[in-house]
């Protein structure tokens, strides 16, 4: 291996949006693994097909609003997307909107004097380094350079693994100080070039003693090292990939609270677990906890014990209190640093040589996306099918414990340990089935459901719209939606499911339609089509699987804006807030661009803004055109005082009155 000595491309995902993507946008990740910075304004990304012999501009780039980018920094170039599925981003650093391949293609990085700087073809790419093209990705993998982006021997084949998605941009953390990573001579190719086009014969391999690649319907000779002379390190340093060691289960809550010397929530542990077939020290091994929203509160970083090791298919259990079970043997290393916080906490781990192997809650947003606090103090596990291959961290990866028989495992107060610290995941020993439908005579027996199941929630409300969101041409009740989502691994069958309004003032519920949902899927009800009419005044909405359970409902208060819905952030999972941009069938935000409106048809009315709250007098007046009431004595000319009309405000205790 080589460490890079110049910007290298170190990361390319191009199934954005597509099914099953983690990511709504694809993405090309750049990479700094020099000592000192470097300015990158100027430079441009550019794209070519697989079989293409010219190279398009797809990003123009530009230094972060500190200055050049740093040493061990990386620098994310968002570009387009294949459709909604997935998260956003982390903030980019540089955008397009060219749309590049999943499987096949090529990116070639040019520097401010149209220099070819680096050059990456991926699948059955035409132009590469080296051997061979990288080996190709797909909607779920990205390809990722070794070491972090620290391996550069100009081989593309051999630079490259394929591995889950992780965007990193200038804000991420840590920095990776490639010197630790790699001793090596730098090697000499060097790829130069006086224009972006790059032309050549469709059998063309740039190689390190390539002479007739031409890159401007020139004849340039690449000159390097054939074999670079490498200077190995004092010891040897193992390169582990993604998902080699996983973060297996969290107790982000801690647990139970009964003495003086046990706070509950100090109680926190971490579970890793070898899904591979050799030992694995820890030596070197770091694990850390980043805050998302710069706070202090959660940020840590704790050197793994060096004496430790984990066998294949092994536990290993940090804990931050030592006595947090009674069986102290579980524990395998306490550290006080251990700080899980209950929100907008991204947990890394981190290889000997710097690189970032797994996550959990990778986003960072709001709240974890399993796991529970009082009264159950429930682990959030990591779940695949037994035998499957290990997902990375996304909200359909995690689980709550759920074991409906009590734990062997006994916490500092006595009472069972809601998850398997050292043990096998109780998610692990479930399977998704169905379950037996109910019989004309008897209902079926309850039982504890097999999880990991569909888990479909309400996800978003809009009760008083101002814009067309269902895209009829009109603003009116019928813009009202509900949106629910299927937030588990398993897809969703919502046949016989229902919605419901209490108190409903007309229809009170909705059949849904034979309708599936995939993972991670969303679905909006237009009072379009449902006939609900969500009060502004507030109502309650259900949602009701086929057996009659009610598996979700929210109670939201008065809304007093147009297009102000109340929407889970993150979805499905976190807290109910208001003011949130209507999305329907998208991801919760808290911001957006409205739709345009509708053109006005002859004779048509302006949508009435008042809120169902108001008085009917003064819909009447105002809603109902022009000369309707408008200049009624009762409104205008009344000095006594007498005509009051109450206002419900659920905020105030004191009753609010118009005249």
């Amino acid at each position: 291996m080589q460490m890079a000595t110049s910007m290298v491309i170190s990361q390319i995902y191009g199934g954005g949006g597509n099914s099953g993507a983690p990511w709504r946008c694809d993405f090309v990740e750049l990479f700094n693994p020099t000592s000192a910075p470097i300015s990158l304004t100027g430079w441009s990304l550019q794209y070519a097909s697989a079989g293409a012999i010219s190279f398009t501009t797809v990003a123009t780039l530009s230094d972060p609003p500190i200055g050049p980018l740093g040493a061990g920094q990386y620098y994310l170039v968002q570009l387009g997307t294949g459709g909604a599925t997935g998260a956003p981003l982390p903030t980019p650093d540089a955008t397009g909107t060219t749309n590049i391949s999943a499987t096949d293609g090529k990116v070639i990085l040019v520097n401010n004097t149209n220099t070819t700087v680096d050059l990456v073809g991926y699948g059955k790419a035409n132009f590469y380094e080296g051997s061979g093209p990288a080996s190709s990705p797909s909607n779920t993998k990205a390809d990722l350079r070794s070491g972090d982006g620290c391996t550069d021997t100009n081989d593309n084949s051999a630079d490259f693994v394929t591995g889950p998605p992780m965007p990193r941009n200038t804000s991420s953390l840590p920095t990776i100080n490639c010197s630790n990573v790699f001793t090596a001579t730098a090697s000499a190719v060097n790829l130069t070039s006086t224009a972006s086009a790059l032309t050549a014969t469709a059998n063309s391999n740039l190689t390190a003693t390539a002479s007739a690649v031409n890159l401007t319907n020139t004849s340039i000779a690449l000159t390097g090292t054939p074999t670079p002379t490498i200077t190995p390190s004092a010891t040897s340093v193992p390169i582990y990939s993604p998902l080699s060691l996983v973060i297996n289960e969290v107790a982000w809550a801690g647990e139970t609270s009964c003495n003086s010397h046990n706070s509950g929530s100090n109680d926190e542990w971490v579970e890793l677990y070898n899904p591979g077939s050799s030992d694995i020290n820890l030596s070197g091994w770091d694990l850390n906890g980043v805050n998302s929203d710069s706070t202090s509160s959660g940020n840590f970083s704790i050197p793994l014990d060096p004496r430790g090791t984990i066998p294949a298919g092994g536990y290993f259990v940090l804990a931050e209190n030592v006595s947090v079970f009674q069986n102290t043997s579980i524990i395998n290393q306490h550290d006080s640093r251990l700080s899980l916080i209950n929100n907008s906490q991204i947990l890394q781990l981190i290889s000997p040589r710097d690189t970032l192997v797994d996550t959990a809650n990778y986003t960072g947003s709001f709240y974890w996306p399993e796991g529970s606090a009082s009264p159950n103090y429930a682990s959030m596990e990591r779940y695949y099918p037994p035998g499957g291959t290990i997902p990375a961290d996304s909200p359909a990866a995690w689980v709550t414990y759920a074991n409906p028989t009590a734990s062997s495992i006994l916490d500092d107060c006595g009472n069972p340990v809601h998850g398997t610290p050292g043990q096998k995941n109780w998610a692990w020993t479930v399977t998704e089935t169905p379950s037996p439908l109910p019989t004309a005579t008897k209902r079926p027996t309850p039982t504890y459901a097999p999880t990991p199941v569909p888990a479909v929630d309400i996800n978003e409300i809009l009760a008083r719209p101002g814009s067309d969101w269902n895209n009829d041409g009109a603003i009116n009740n019928g813009d009202e939606f509900i949106e629910v989502e299927n937030l588990g691994p398993g897809i969703a069958n919502l046949t016989n499911w229902k919605l419901s309004v209490i108190p409903n003032h007309g229809i009170g519920t909705y059949y849904l339609p034979s309708l599936k949902l995939n993972p991670n899927e969303r679905k909006a009800f237009f009072g379009s089509t449902t006939h609900l009419l969500l009060e502004d005044s507030g109502d309650t909405v259900s949602l009701t699987d086929s057996y009659g359970v009610v598996e979700d409902a929210f109670t939201y208060p008065a809304v007093n804006q147009p297009d102000d819905s109340w929407c889970r952030i993150r979805d499905g999972i976190g807290f109910w807030r208001d003011g949130c941009f209507p999305t329907p069938g998208l991801e919760n935000t808290l911001s957006g661009i409205l739709p345009s409106p509708p053109p006005p048809q002859p004779g048509q009315e302006a949508a009435c803004q008042l809120p169902d709250i108001a008085p009917s007098e003064f819909r009447l007046a105002e809603c109902n055109g022009v000369g309707a009431n408008i200049w009624n004595q009762k409104y205008w000319n009344d000095l006594s005082g007498q005509n009051e009309y109450a206002v419900p405000d659920p905020k105030s205790k004191w009753e609010t009155y118009i005249q």
